[in-house]
């Protein structure tokens, strides 16, 4: 799409996201902490992956794995949130709805040891029915809603266009258009495809056809994310630290659970 390129992610996070589980010594301390914790010292390594996103009372439930024990961060700077995982490696971590969208990176820290997630993670405001999603340079964005034979339509450089994803049966076959595709889900039944040039995009699949028209926000400058309505879906837009937009375009589909309400 026009002005909208995929680029590397360097999540930067202020010391102000909070470093409770801190030991100091670099490197060194890194590997004596996971020893100690029985864990193998590359662990501390190992970037924190996102499993799922819920609404709760409080806000947004963040829930995911990590190296056990690692320090969980979810933000950049003022906005941040954290969490320590347990001895399993598994964290939650609470996000309070807020009255703009969200764009918030992912990263665990021990001692001098920090690893990054590639994905940021874009929160709906409070009041809007848009689901969470995941979102990496170059990969499809992942859903936090109910599975749909088509999910979402990331817009991406080219020549790859637009990348389409959806959810059908296991190995089960589906037609993509533009491009006169055929393409085979995995075994969890997730699927990927490239479809170029703009406009409708429709998919052909256990027996039905969607076709849609996705749409994408305008970013104004100084602005990190935007959500927002778009024809008969959501629109997502994001900035990268080197200034470069993302944006993905979401059908209008049920989610497992409401938006958050307004704090007070």
């Amino acid at each position: 799409m026009p002005g909208l390129a995929a680029a590397g992610l360097v999540a930067l996070l202020a010391a102000a996201c909070g470093e409770a589980g801190r030991t100091g010594g670099g490197e060194a301390a890194s590997a004596s902490a996971s020893a100690a914790a029985g864990a193998d010292p590359a662990a501390w390594r190992r970037a924190p992956r996102v499993r799922e996103v819920v609404a709760t009372p409080a806000g947004w439930a963040v829930r995911g794995e990590a190296a056990p024990r690692a320090r969980v961060a979810l933000g950049i700077g003022a906005d941040a949130f954290a969490a320590s995982a347990d001895a399993r490696g598994a964290f939650e971590i609470i996000v309070p709805p807020a009255v703009q969208a969200r764009r918030l990176s992912l990263q665990t820290r021990q001692g001098q040891a920090v690893a990054r997630a590639p994905a940021v993670l874009l929160l709906p405001p409070a009041g809007l029915a848009a689901p969470p999603l995941l979102a990496a340079p170059g990969r499809a964005s992942r859903v936090f809603a109910d599975a749909r034979l088509l999910e979402a339509v990331d817009a991406d450089a080219d020549p790859l266009g637009r990348i389409v994803s959806g959810t059908a049966g296991t190995d089960a076959e589906v037609g993509l258009e533009p491009g006169a595709r055929t393409l085979i889900a995995d075994a969890a039944g997730r699927w990927t495809g490239a479809a170029p040039g703009e406009g409708p995009v429709t998919v052909r699949g256990e027996g039905r056809a969607v076709t849609v028209t996705p749409g994408f926000p305008v970013l104004e400058p100084g602005r990190d994310a935007r959500i927002e309505a778009i024809g008969a879906g959501w629109g997502y837009a994001w900035r990268l630290p080197d200034g470069l937009v993302r944006a993905a375009w979401v059908p209008a589909t049920p989610r497992r659970t409401d938006a958050p309400a307004p704090g007070p």
